[in-house]
């Protein structure tokens, strides 16, 4: 099974360190990154992308300071439990809105082991 990841952040080195990690882990993937907002919002809209799990950037927001993790509950809810959230210590994120979609978070530094295990289990989901 082919498998096709979206990692939305726009710090270049945690791209780099998760995009490694996964391509240890896991044969025959293609991994897509979008660097803002935008961009993201631009892949998920396109029909010929079908993305098997995706790992958002909680810390990543537009020029009037909307989250990807907004557009992606606002404009893309069908893909909330196929995502796992990063983010740095301090952000803040709602904590009912997390807990009733049971969506994954890691907060930095976290286990690239345990990231792979949840990449595991979205991606069983799906076969």
């Amino acid at each position: 099974m082919s498998i096709n990841s979206l990692i939305v952040d726009d710090n270049l080195d945690d791209h780099q360190l998760i995009n490694d990690i996964i391509s240890i882990n896991f044969k025959d993937i293609k991994i897509d990154k979008a660097l803002d907002v935008e961009t993201f919002y631009e892949k998920m809209k396109d029909p010929t992308q079908k993305y098997n799990f995706i790992i958002i950037s909680a810390d990543l927001k537009n020029e009037k300071g909307k989250s990807a993790v907004s557009v992606l509950f606002e404009e893309f809810p069908e893909k909330i439990k196929s995502s796992i959230i990063i983010k740095e210590e301090k952000t803040h994120l709602p904590q009912n809105i997390l807990k009733d979609k049971n969506i994954p978070v890691f907060t930095k530094p976290f286990s690239l082991d345990e990231m792979c295990n949840q990449i595991k289990k979205i991606c069983n989901q799906k076969v």
